[in-house]
């Protein structure tokens, strides 16, 4: 498999078994150029599809893209690969954007709340005179806070000694270690 650069590879681990199958079925390398998304990087995403900007003509709004968890792939030759993967639990959804696979086999859980949730700690933690509501619900307000740091980042603390992290176990593409929840591709 063929996984570029800015590509988070990580899926849920029945999401990345079906797709081990389906491209043992087919015999080939699959090149992936998207698969999880943290919520940042869905943002931009959906800013640069509302404005029309880098090609870019379709993004979910962050907290309801199956990015967010770790359930969707976009690859090059989906045609091709849509037999394969299809066998395998994973569908072509959205007809507006053929090059993207959800997969929707047993066994998964919904996660993206979890990120927003953790962002909205995250906000409330460092910025105590502009809380967010903590519901997991990615609205107007929460939208704002998070185009807010990308125009200006403040440091955040996070970490063992913030709190914040408290009870997380957080995927990491550097420090990975496979749980019941993330698996890399």
């Amino acid at each position: 498999m063929d996984i570029g650069e800015p590509v988070w590879p990580l899926l849920q681990p029945p999401a990345q078994a079906a797709l081990a199958r389906a491209i043992s079925d087919r015999g080939r390398q699959m090149v992936v150029n998207s698969a999880y998304r943290t919520i940042a990087q869905q943002l931009i995403l959906f800013n640069h599809a509302q404005r029309n900007r880098c090609g870019i003509s379709i993004a979910a709004l962050p907290g309801l893209s199956n990015h967010q968890s770790g359930l969707a792939l976009d690859v090059e030759d989906a045609a091709g690969w849509e037999p394969f993967l299809e066998r395998h639990g994973w569908r072509r959804l959205m007809p507006q954007d053929p090059v993207h696979f959800d997969y929707l086999g047993s066994g998964t859980k919904d996660i993206r709340g979890t990120a927003v949730r953790a962002l909205q700690q995250l906000w409330n933690l460092n910025n105590p005179n502009q809380g967010l509501t903590v519901d997991g619900t990615y609205g107007p307000q929460t939208q704002t806070a998070l185009n807010k740091t990308r125009q200006s980042p403040p440091s955040y603390r996070v970490g063992k000694d913030s709190g914040f992290l408290r009870g997380f176990d957080t995927p990491s593409k550097n420090n990975h270690s496979s749980g019941d929840s993330w698996d890399l591709i």
